[in-house]
């Protein structure tokens, strides 16, 4: 995965760090193995167009053209069995409740789907 990679369905892998999520401030974070000086970056879960999603820089530049500090497009809480957006207008959910490898992450508008 790599900054700016879109968010797929994937066969569950104990050894992959991308499949490694975490709930910190209000972001959805994993960590990505990217060429810096670290090594590993911090990229958060960002809303992009075409109800997308994909691993943004969590100082949230470039998402839905948002600039600063956690923008409404990084943020994600847990309601229930949902992972809302913070403005709670839309979810994470998998295009049309597919299951198979490759299959995209997008946010939609939240509809209690089991997907």
């Amino acid at each position: 995965m790599r900054s700016g990679g879109l968010l797929v369905m994937r066969d569950c892998d104990p050894n992959s760090v991308n499949q490694r999520f975490k709930f910190e401030n209000g972001n959805l974070k994993t960590s990505v193995r990217i060429a810096s000086p670290s090594g590993w970056l911090p990229m958060c879960v960002a809303s992009v167009a075409q109800e997308r999603l994909a691993l943004q820089s969590c100082n949230g530049i470039g998402v839905m053209g948002a600039i600063g500090a956690n923008p409404i497009g990084q943020q994600w809480a847990i309601n229930g069995r949902e992972i809302r957006r913070a403005d709670g207008a839309f979810c994470l959910d998998v295009y049309k409740a597919q299951t198979s490898n490759g299959t995209p992450v997008i946010y939609f508008k939240c509809n209690g789907d089991g997907n």
